[in-house]
């Protein structure tokens, strides 16, 4: 029996490509309002999780100098992948 995965070349994660059909792989990302960083505090364990404090959008997160670095990268790594995909090399 074969299973066939579609690895996502920015997360790694593996998609069981037969669930595609149900629904469970999907790109849609709302790119203005869904946040790209999150910041947690807290947690000690099981009972005490850490927390959600703050929740940065792509553009937010362009403007703060801690995470210019993230982003240039992530960007640079989405413009390769699209470079690949598209033109093939």
């Amino acid at each position: 029996m074969e299973i066939d995965y579609f690895i996502c070349p920015i997360c790694r994660m593996h998609k069981r490509i037969e669930k595609k059909l149900k629904g469970r792989i999907r790109f849609e990302f709302d790119l203005d309002n869904e946040p790209i960083i999150v910041i947690r505090e807290g947690g000690k364990g099981y009972k005490d999780p850490f927390k959600i404090v703050k929740k940065l959008t792509i553009e937010q997160a362009k403007q703060d100098p801690k995470y210019k670095d993230i982003i240039d990268n992530f960007t640079q790594h989405i413009e390769n992948l699209y470079n690949k995909l598209k033109k093939g090399g």
